[in-house]
């Protein structure tokens, strides 16, 4: 069961991880939380098929420097070129003070693969593989569980001419073995509008506010989906244009939940803040969340 969450979670991660707001915006540090953004110094500008260009191909110069919650956060560190090297993840106590949990990504580049080592403070660590595809974002990803726990996994990405993700094709028990699940994501006007998978479907609406820093959040929907899906990927550069626009309110078909955004932005258009509120069928009363976003 938990295995299949984390493969529903991939598919949610990436649909609503670009669009939505409504989980913890930095996530649990325990197992994790077109108009692309491109502004200048980013976009097809210096382009070449085949290789990875880094983050600034999909958030121009407004790279992050953190983001997260109320209780904890994600640092991001570059290197020379502007590729992200490592995220580590932090707690924020309630004076406001941060302390780093041993959480961390660390990013090393090879030809057409980059190399994402997840470590804990318990020595587990994962290994994403990925290959980079014509398009210069991931063609697929292979994950390697830490010792004792789960297969190697293959993830094959698809996308649209303007590089946006169209379809996840999930290989769980292995890379020989056929395909898991397959989620389909459609686009119009440069944002995310729909995502099915196994007869669950997720519309999303949008307001008038461009999406200039090609920004990614997290939802939790449908179960713990922050503890296994990683929204660092996005932050890499990795997986393909954001949304044109920010969002402004979604639904989901299976109970009912939907979430409504109200955003802060800085004098050049960034969001720095945005609260959430969501309901459930069934609940009493909404959750209100609270995230934000630094900018280097």
């Amino acid at each position: 069961m938990k295995k299949n969450l984390y493969y529903l979670s991939l598919l949610l991660g990436l649909v609503f991880g670009m669009t939505m707001f409504t989980a913890c915006g930095g996530g649990d540090d325990d197992d994790n939380s077109g108009a692309s953004g491109s502004t200048s110094g980013g976009g097809e500008e210096g382009f070449t098929s085949g290789k990875f260009m880094g983050p600034k191909r999909v958030f121009g110069d407004n790279l992050l420097s953190s983001y997260g919650g109320s209780s904890s956060g994600r640092e991001l560190t570059y290197n020379s070129d502007d590729f992200v090297t490592s995220i580590k993840s932090y707690r924020i106590d309630a004076n406001g003070q941060k302390t780093y949990s041993g959480y961390e990504y660390v990013v090393s580049y090879s030809d057409n693969q980059v190399i994402v080592t997840y470590n804990r403070p318990n020595a587990r660590q994962e290994t994403y593989t990925f290959t980079i595809g014509n398009n210069g974002f991931a063609e697929s990803w292979k994950t390697d569980a830490y010792a004792g726990v789960g297969t190697t996994s293959l993830v094959k990405c698809e996308y649209d001419s303007d590089g946006h993700l169209t379809k996840l094709t999930v290989y769980e028990d292995g890379i020989d073995n056929p395909e898991t699940w397959i989620g389909t994501l459609t686009w119009q006007d440069g944002n995310l509008t729909k995502a099915n998978h196994q007869g669950n479907t997720y519309n999303v609406s949008y307001n008038s506010i461009s999406n200039v820093t090609g920004l990614y959040h997290q939802a939790n929907l449908g179960g713990d989906m922050g503890d296994f899906y990683e929204e660092e990927f996005h932050y890499m550069g990795l997986l393909g244009k954001a949304t044109a626009n920010l969002v402004n309110s979604y639904s989901r078909s299976s109970d009912s939940r939907t979430g409504e955004n109200a955003w802060t932005l800085d004098a050049a258009g960034r969001p720095t803040k945005c609260v959430t509120t969501t309901t459930e069928s069934g609940s009493s009363s909404p959750r209100i969340g609270t995230y934000f976003w630094t900018y280097r």
